[in-house]
């Protein structure tokens, strides 16, 4: 698999932005549940020191993966039954330019 490469337009249609995870949710536990509900998938997850929860990015290895797992999977329960949320990457978004809106 390719390094996770956040630079450019070319993959952000395979990436997906996963958010309020709890705090105790480990790699491995996002790896199970991606890999065996959606499909194979790179994972960088964010730990901020001071946030109750944390969030990752997942890249997939095809564009039809990550629309599954931002439509099919929006709302996951990951770790410990506490509700996620999925959305689209959006490179316009994490630059706050215009066009940034949920898609």
């Amino acid at each position: 698999m390719e390094q996770l490469n956040f630079n450019g337009n070319e993959n952000a249609h395979r990436i997906v932005f996963v958010s309020d995870l709890p705090r105790n949710t480990a790699y491995l536990d996002l790896t199970e549940y991606y890999e065996k509900n959606v499909g194979p998938c790179q994972i960088c997850v964010k730990r901020p020191l001071f946030k109750n929860f944390y969030y990752a990015f997942l890249m997939f290895e095809s564009i039809e993966h990550a629309k599954k797992a931002a439509e099919e999977f929006r709302f996951p329960r990951i770790k410990d039954g506490k509700m996620s949320r999925v959305l689209p990457y959006n490179l316009h978004a994490v630059k706050g330019e215009p066009g940034g809106k949920d898609v």
